[in-house]
């Protein structure tokens, strides 16, 4: 629902287990209708920037005071800005107060991957969710050793921790979802540089993230 439109700010609200999709949607429609190839070839002879759109993303329980969930994310939208722009800055509040604060840089990681992930998961079975939720707190355990293997300039290393991690029988059934995990987080590794650690808060906090909306469906 469209709350307020006015010069190239928009102010929304969305469900929750909708909002990066109707992100994506808003980008692409922003590509094709201004992002134009001719636009852009104008702004690269002037030397000017291309426009990008930023977004700052407060997700909270309904019952949470609407004032500071706007101001939430009227301050993410700045931070993503000041950060380099075409940028997501995004907070989940549950309902017990717990904050989990992240981003996606769209310079350097496409978006549309965390949708496919969620997509996923969001229409698999509740078995899943339990094996998410393990997945999730297994990247919390063993931050320094993985982040210890993303410096490496090949992911086989990192492939082969997680293989041999989880090869219990009772994995066999989630081989497909660890290997996107891990593609996944690689992907996020190379969007940050070194700052490795980075890269798997991004993968956890995307992952409670679909937790959030699963334990909604």
């Amino acid at each position: 629902r469209v709350i307020y439109v006015g010069g190239d700010d928009l102010l929304f609200l969305s469900q929750v287990d909708s909002v990066f999709d109707l992100i994506v949607d808003i980008d692409n429609l922003f590509t094709k209708t201004i992002l134009t190839e001719d636009i852009k070839q104008k702004l690269n002879n002037n030397n000017l920037p291309l426009p990008s759109m930023s977004y700052g993303v407060y997700i909270s329980y309904h019952k949470h005071p609407m004032g500071e969930a706007l101001a939430a994310a009227e301050n993410l939208l700045s931070t993503a800005k000041k950060q380099g722009r075409n940028r997501i800055e995004f907070i989940m509040r549950k309902h017990s107060g717990q904050s989990i604060a992240s981003f996606v840089d769209k310079n350097k990681f496409s978006l549309s991957k965390f949708v496919e992930l969620k997509n996923k998961f969001y229409t698999t079975s509740q078995e899943n969710d339990l094996f998410l939720h393990s997945f999730s707190h297994f990247l919390c355990n063993h931050t320094d050793v993985i982040c210890h293997l993303l410096s490496y300039d090949k992911s086989k290393l990192l492939t082969n921790y997680f293989d041999s991690t989880f090869d219990d029988s009772a994995h066999n059934n989630y081989k497909e979802i660890i290997k996107t995990l891990i593609s996944l987080l690689w992907s996020l590794s190379q969007s940050v540089g070194d700052k490795k650690t980075m890269a798997i808060n991004q993968l956890y906090a995307m992952l409670r993230y679909i937790e959030l909306i699963i334990s909604k469906n």
